[in-house]
């Protein structure tokens, strides 16, 4: 099951939609799952207490 959650008129599940469709577009569909699973390796390096690519950035 999916939820979606709109926060001042701006729907989650339609932006990230919108943003796999302009990748897959651009690119591909495989390289939509790497993106996506850099981002989560990240996110678990993040709760190991490393920084995240970018992090820091002012």
């Amino acid at each position: 099951m999916i939820y979606d959650v709109v926060i001042e008129g701006v729907s989650m599940v339609s932006n990230y939609r919108a943003q796999f469709d302009r990748i897959i577009r651009t690119s591909s569909a495989d390289d939509l799952l790497k993106r996506l699973e850099s981002q989560v390796a990240g996110q678990a390096a993040v709760g190991e207490g490393k920084k995240p690519r970018g992090a820091g950035r002012e």
